[in-house]
C-alpha cells in the first residue's frame, strides 16, 4: 500500500513524509516548489520517508539542480540508507547532492 506523501514546512526545513515512488514523486515536487522558489538556504528532512525507488533519487537530483541554478543551498538531512544504495547502483556519489 502506497502512503501518499505530504510536504510540510517549519523553521527553514521541508519535512517529507510518505512514499517517494514513481506514482508519488510529482506530488512532492509540486508541493515543494513554492518553498524552493522563496529561500536562500533550505533543509529537506527525509526521516519520515517510507517506500522509495529510483524516482526518489531523481527527485533529490532535481532539487539539487534547481537550487544550484538559483544560487541557493539545500541541505538534505536524515537521508534513508536505501537512497545511498541507489546512488551506488547508478555509479553516482551522494556527495553530488551537496552544494
Amino acid at each position: 500500500m502506497i502512503r501518499r506523501p505530504t510536504v510540510t514546512f517549519e523553521s527553514d526545513c521541508l519535512f517529507i513524509k510518505g512514499d517517494l515512488t514513481f506514482s508519488t514523486i510529482l506530488i512532492v515536487w509540486k508541493a515543494s516548489l513554492p518553498y524552493l522558489i522563496d529561500y536562500k538556504e533550505l533543509k529537506i528532512d527525509l526521516s519520515q520517508v517510507g517506500q522509495i525507488n529510483s524516482a526518489a533519487v531523481a527527485l533529490l537530483i532535481e532539487w539539487s539542480k534547481f537550487s544550484r541554478k538559483k544560487g541557493q543551498v539545500i541541505h538534505f538531512i536524515n537521508i534513508p540508507p536505501k537512497i545511498n544504495h541507489f546512488f551506488e547502483a547508478f555509479g553516482l556519489s551522494p556527495q553530488y547532492l551537496q552544494a
